[in-house]
């Protein structure tokens, strides 16, 4: 992002840039006025660990129901402490 090597800071950025079609709704290419972070997104989007990165839990049954054991593991300060 800053200097000639990849680092931690891109991969960051990767993470932000691929989330900017939810941020630019109506934007058939949401990156599009924005070519250097374009470039940026689409060189570290070409990694293998990339792809790799996009495969973790693609297998997985992830829970999709709010129910009190969910609540409990994403807001505990909300619950007394256990007995």
């Amino acid at each position: 992002m800053v200097g000639d090597s990849y680092t931690i800071a891109d991969m960051s950025a990767w993470g932000w840039l691929d989330r900017a079609s939810r941020v630019r709704k109506d934007a058939d290419d949401p990156l599009a006025p924005f070519p250097n972070l374009k470039r940026l997104f689409e060189t570290v989007d070409a990694r293998p660990a990339v792809a790799r990165a996009r495969a973790v839990g693609t297998g997985h049954e992830f829970k999709k129901i709010n129910d009190e054991e969910t609540k409990r593991a994403l807001f505990p300060s909300n619950y007394p402490p256990a007995a």
